[in-house]
């Protein structure tokens, strides 16, 4: 009889055991409860934003483009400003993930409209943070609301980039796992902007001619934003002023900038043969380009140029 071989035995019985946990290994299937939890994981932050203009939509479009859903209140500034708010109201905005403003005087109703949004889910930006404001000369009153804030802020592209940043600053907090997509596109928005503005520097320098009035306030923001020097003239003046104003600069290079075109016209009744240069920037509306408005203002001021 053949003598057992207990050391092959051994080896036979590891090497069967080596099989089967490498077979369990392969074909074996996770847990439901796994399987679920990664799917969690891998789900996309899906956010509801409502803004309060179609600007705020633009600039926030540009950061996150299609990944969330996006809804504005107010086709113009008009609206904005005389907006009446109700319960309804307050219950939409509370659903919300994220509520955007202007700020600085923009939506005069804003301070009651927030006290009285339900604390918790909605979080609440106000793209004027971070940015230098102005008072106007003269405090107004929109909707039985004192407005003493400038609201014009974004005009200056500076505090126009940092609204941008607390835009995209606010959802990246929110939504960390996209952090360096919404970095992205700010950045190349910004490069647009700083493009567009270099252009419009180098032809300010035709500014330098002449002395410059700025009529009212609300281009101030701009104005010290490229730094210009200027003197400004309130809106409203009795008509003797404006006589005044421009008849001490005899024999100077006169340059009014202005955005009211209608207090220009008055201007010119009162000054009979006023000899002034003029520069008319149009405020954009919400729903404008802000790249075309700075690009605006750059070709204006190459038709200065070439008209003196």
């Amino acid at each position: 009889m053949k003598k057992f071989n207990m050391k092959k035995f051994t080896f036979l019985l590891i090497m069967v055991n080596v099989f089967f946990f490498i077979a369990l290994s392969v074909y074996s299937t996770p847990k439901a409860a796994n399987s679920d939890n990664n799917k969690i994981e891998e789900r996309d932050t899906y956010l509801n934003i409502i803004v309060t203009n179609k600007l705020i939509f633009s600039m926030t479009k540009e950061i996150v483009k299609n990944k969330h859903n996006i809804e504005y209140m107010f086709k113009n500034e008009d609206e904005a400003q005389k907006f009446t708010f109700s319960q309804d109201s307050l219950d939409n905005i509370s659903s919300m993930d994220f509520f955007l403003y202007m700020g600085s005087g923009a939506e005069p109703w804003i301070n009651d409209f927030i006290n009285g949004l339900k604390k918790g889910k909605v979080g609440v930006i106000n793209l004027s943070r971070g940015t230098r404001t102005l008072n106007y000369s003269k405090p107004k009153v929109i909707n039985n609301n004192e407005v003493k804030v400038n609201p014009y802020y974004w005009l200056s592209p500076d505090d126009y980039k940092i609204s941008l940043y607390n835009i995209k600053s606010a959802i990246q907090d929110r939504d960390p796992k996209n952090r360096e997509y919404y970095e992205d596109n700010y950045e190349v928005l910004i490069q647009k902007i700083d493009k567009e503005v270099e252009g419009l520097k180098q032809e300010q320098k035709i500014l330098n001619e002449y002395n410059i009035y700025l009529l009212g306030d609300n281009l101030e923001y701009l104005m010290k934003s490229l730094g210009i020097e200027y003197s400004k003239i309130p809106l409203g003046e009795e008509p003797q002023e404006y006589i005044k104003t421009f008849g001490e600069l005899k024999g100077s290079k006169k340059l009014i900038i202005y955005d009211d075109i209608k207090a220009m016209e008055d201007i010119k009744k009162y000054v009979v043969g006023l000899n002034v240069k003029e520069l008319n920037i149009k405020i954009p509306n919400y729903s404008d380009d802000y790249l075309s408005y700075i690009n605006n203002i750059k070709e204006q001021l190459k038709a200065l140029d070439s008209s003196k």
